[in-house]
This record gives structure tokens, C-alpha cells and sequence, in this order.
């Protein structure tokens, strides 16, 4: 009976927002609906476990925005307990897999050091007890999320709030001793990036205590940063509203290429990266909690920015959906002219500079992103960082080609400009 009530709910949110799609908001040309859905199908088959996104992110939003509103009308202090299982259940799949495996491995581990023999294993019998203490509560507490994840697959469903908690206990589990993995300039590297993102590992018996106790959280300490810090409290507040769902994240074990994210920079939809191995990325190689915490950090960023420049213009829903648009036509041209520009070097620094402009920093992919000298300090710290952990970096002489690029980015985004003023200026609905 509450499926059917929940169903007919949905239905009627869905419809309502659907009645609101087609006369409030402003109705895409033909050029940018094909625009669009060229878009989304190149990316909707490139990811078919995230499909359901991809293929028509604006309608994604609006059917898990029904049935957050519907779900609200049933639970009213767990709004967020709206089903999730599409998206939720090829990620709960993968992490069950992968818990296996780790378990394995540990298991592995405890049997050497518990095989030592020797006048030095004698030595260090206590330091190898504790490590052996370590281990088996490690696997307690991966056994305590895969009973949870498996309950969430035999049941074949998984709702949107547990989705997220158990991604976020499960990437802290799974890489709590990956940091041994790393090479020792890989490790310092990672204590630096630790400090940015304001995260901390703790000892593996807290971090299970935290898992018994359900005690998530958003953000685990303040970033040192001031765009972090900027950004987190906007962030987190929407990120836990129990009014609006302001915002949607994607926990995801997929691997993602830099494409998904610029995508869906113009959207209130953030990946969420879960990762049981470390990952290199932005210069740093990160275990999974790490990773967890750094998609999260950037789309703070991304969130933050946006919703402060819709706040500054004081934009309504038609506006916003015709510069999302626009911005649609504007990268497909962008990608278009940059295909013809000969200096290999020059077309890397372009993407270089984009990636870390709009989605690390998150500054809007729009004409007026460009009208301030943005060619600042970030950019270069991201290059010398890649270049230090000898990530891939595609091209020489930063400065001169970083400039280089950052001109290119700054004319054609400027020719623009007057397109987005007469957005910014239309009446509101």
C-alpha cells in the first residue's frame, strides 16, 4: 500500500514538475536540443551504468526531485529516503566484490606476520601483535558494511540517504592501509593534499567506532583553503536540507574521464568516486577515503560558485535553464575551434586550464568567468604538482603556454559575452 501511495506521489510531483518544464522554463531552439542530445547520448552510452543520468540529465533532476518531494510526504524526517536503487545497485554490486578481495588480501597479510620466526621476529613480537589486532579489526569492520551492502542487494533495492553513507564508510574502510602501497614521495605528497582537503585517517578503531555510531559527515575537519572553506558551509547546508533537494550526489565505482565532469558542471549533479585502490589524480595519489573527500571538496566548489553567482543576478528558472543551454552551444563550439588549433601543446593547455578552472575551482562555464584575469597562482601549483608525482602533463613551458592558452580561452569566451548580458537581463519567471 505505502509503494503504491509512494508511486502515485511521485507521479503526481513528476507531473507538476513537468507542467512547470514546458511553460516556466525557458524551451531550448532546435539547435540546442540537437546540440544537447548529441551531448548526452555520446556520454550516455560511454557510461551505461550512470545511463539513467547521461541520457537526459535535466530530466533526471526533475524525477528525483518528485520523488525526494514525495518521499517527504511520507517520511517527513527522512526526506532523503526516496529509492535510489538504478544508480544504487551497480555501485553496491562492485563494492561487495571488492570488499571480498580486501578481506582476502588482509587475511593474506595476517598470515605473514603471524609465519615470522626469528631472533627479530621475537623482537618485534608486539609491534606484529598489533598490526595483527589492526588487520582483524579492519576486516570486522568491512564485514559490518558488506552484511549492510548485501542486505541492500538481496532486498534489490537501495534508498538515496543509505546510498551515501555506506559509499563514504566503505571508501574510509577500504583504503585505510593503502598508504603503505605508495611510494615515499607519493606519501608526503598525500599528507600535503590531507591537510588541503581538511581530511585525517584515524586510528582504524575510531574509524569503525564512527561506522557503529552512523556518525557521517559531509565534511570531516575545515579545509585550510579559502575557497574550500567558503564553500563548505553552502554546501553542506544543502547538502543535509530537509526542504528542498537542492542538490544530487552520484556514489559511484566507476571509472570517469574528465568529460562527465565538465558535462555535468552546469548541473546540481556531482560524481562521487569510490575507489578500493589508490587513484592518481590533480597531482596526488589517493587511497579511498582520500578520493571520496576530494570529489566532494571540488563539488563544494562547484556548487557554491554557481549558486552564488545565480544569487548575484538573481536569476530565475527560465534563465538558468537558457544559459545552461547556451553553455551547451558554446562548448561544442569551443570544442570545435579547439580541434583546429595545429600546436599540440597549445590544445592541451586549453584543457588543462579549463579542467582546473571550471571543475576543480568551480567557476561557471560561462562568458563572464573570463572577463577577470583568472591566470593566477592555482594552475601553475597544479602543474609543478603533477610534473613532482610525474603524472602526465602534455605540454612544456608553462608559463608561456599557459598564457597562450588563457588568451585563446579568454577571446572566444569574451565574443560571448553580450549573449550572456541579454540572458542575465531578461524578466524573470
Amino acid at each position: 500500500m505505502m509503494k503504491l501511495l509512494f508511486l502515485f506521489l511521485s507521479l503526481l510531483f513528476f507531473s507538476f514538475g513537468a507542467l512547470a518544464l514546458n511553460c516556466d522554463i525557458y524551451l531550448r531552439s532546435p539547435e540546442e536540443m540537437a546540440a544537447y542530445r548529441t551531448i548526452n547520448k555520446r556520454l550516455a552510452d560511454k557510461y551505461p551504468v550512470l545511463k539513467s543520468v547521461m541520457k537526459d540529465p535535466e530530466e533526471f533532476i526533475l524525477t528525483t526531485r518528485a520523488k525526494f518531494e514525495a518521499q517527504k510526504l511520507l517520511t517527513p524526517d527522512n526526506p532523503y529516503g526516496f529509492d535510489y536503487s538504478e544508480l544504487g545497485m551497480p555501485a553496491l554490486e562492485s563494492m561487495n566484490t571488492e570488499i571480498t578481495e580486501k578481506v582476502v588480501n588482509f587475511k593474506a597479510r595476517v598470515a605473514e606476520l603471524e609465519a615470522k620466526t626469528g631472533v627479530w621476529a621475537y623482537l618485534t613480537t608486539p609491534f606484529r601483535a598489533k598490526k595483527i589486532k589492526e588487520y582483524e579489526i579492519a576486516m570486522q569492520y568491512l564485514d559490518d558494511v558488506q552484511r549492510e551492502i548485501q542486505g541492500y542487494l538481496m532486498a534489490g533495492k537501495v534508498d538515496y540517504k543509505n546510498l551515501y553513507e555506506i559509499s563514504y564508510f566503505y571508501s574510509r574502510a577500504i583504503g585505510h592501509f593503502d598508504l603503505k602501497l605508495l611510494n615515499v614521495r607519493d606519501r608526503l605528497l598525500l599528507y600535503i593534499d590531507r591537510y588541503l582537503q581538511g581530511y585525517k585517517q584515524l586510528k582504524i578503531e575510531k574509524e569503525y567506532a564512527l561506522f557503529q555510531q552512523r556518525s557521517f559527515s559531509v565534511f570531516q575537519k575545515e579545509s585550510p583553503v579559502d575557497g574550500f572553506q567558503q564553500a563548505s558551509k553552502t554546501f553542506e547546508d544543502a547538502f543535509m536540507n530537509q526542504d528542498k533537494l537542492e542538490m544530487i550526489i552520484l556514489p559511484t565505482t566507476e571509472e570517469l574521464g574528465p568529460d562527465i565532469f565538465s558535462r555535468l558542471v552546469s548541473y546540481d549533479v556531482f560524481p562521487i568516486s569510490m575507489t578500493s585502490k589508490p587513484v592518481a589524480a590533480d597531482g596526488f595519489v589517493r587511497p579511498g577515503g582520500d578520493f571520496w573527500m576530494h570529489d566532494i571538496r571540488h563539488s563544494s566548489a562547484i556548487f557554491a560558485t554557481r549558486k552564488d553567482y545565480n544569487t548575484m543576478y538573481n536569476l530565475g528558472l527560465n534563465q538558468v535553464t537558457e544559459l545552461r543551454a547556451k553553455s551547451e552551444i558554446w562548448k561544442t563550439e569551443l570544442d570545435t575551434a579547439r580541434k583546429k588549433i595545429e600546436d599540440k601543446e597549445l590544445r592541451y593547455a586549453i584543457g588543462f586550464f579549463m579542467f582546473n578552472f571550471h571543475h576543480d575551482r568551480g567557476y561557471p562555464m560561462l562568458p563572464s568567468s573570463y572577463v577577470d584575469d583568472h591566470l593566477d597562482h592555482v594552475p601553475y601549483l597544479l602543474y609543478y604538482t603533477l610534473k613532482a608525482s610525474k603524472q602526465p602533463l602534455g605540454f612544456k613551458n608553462p608559463q608561456a603556454t599557459m598564457n597562450k592558452a588563457y588568451a585563446w580561452l579568454q577571446d572566444f569566451w569574451l565574443q560571448r559575452l553580450e549573449e550572456e548580458k541579454a540572458i542575465l537581463n531578461k524578466t524573470l519567471l
